[in-house]
């Protein structure tokens, strides 16, 4: 495993907080996971607040569960990567499937989104 994933994921589990990625190791993390869940968000948004919290309560209920999904959440100095991706509305966020982008659209709460990613890890068991 990469020094730098590695570091991310202790972090993660120590802390409980979503880790944060910039344009250094974006790339990196998205080709090291067959799946990853990113939130895409800024700081000036009152709603990205709010799904910040719920985002992180799906990242400690993924660090609990069998399957772990890493999530992360995308530093909002990142213009480019958010403009790559066509991220104009905040909060978004995105789960990479062997590095392909799916927008999630669903409720920006925990189970939903939790149940979301399960469904696309496990589709055969939905």
């Amino acid at each position: 495993m990469n020094i730098i994933v590695y570091v991310f994921l202790i972090n993660a589990i120590i802390s409980n907080e979503v880790p944060i990625l910039t344009k250094e190791n974006f790339s990196l993390i998205i080709g090291h996971h067959s799946l990853v869940f990113i939130n895409f968000s800024k700081s000036w948004c009152s709603h990205c607040t709010l799904f910040r919290e719920e985002f992180r309560k799906v990242h400690i209920r993924s660090l609990k569960a069998e399957n772990k999904i890493p999530l992360y959440e995308l530093s909002e100095s990142e213009d480019e990567i958010f403009d790559f991706y066509g991220v104009t509305e905040y909060p978004t966020a995105i789960l990479f499937y062997n590095s392909l982008p799916l927008v999630y659209k669903g409720p920006k709460f925990e189970y939903e989104m939790f149940d979301w990613i399960y469904r696309v890890q496990n589709p055969t068991e939905t």
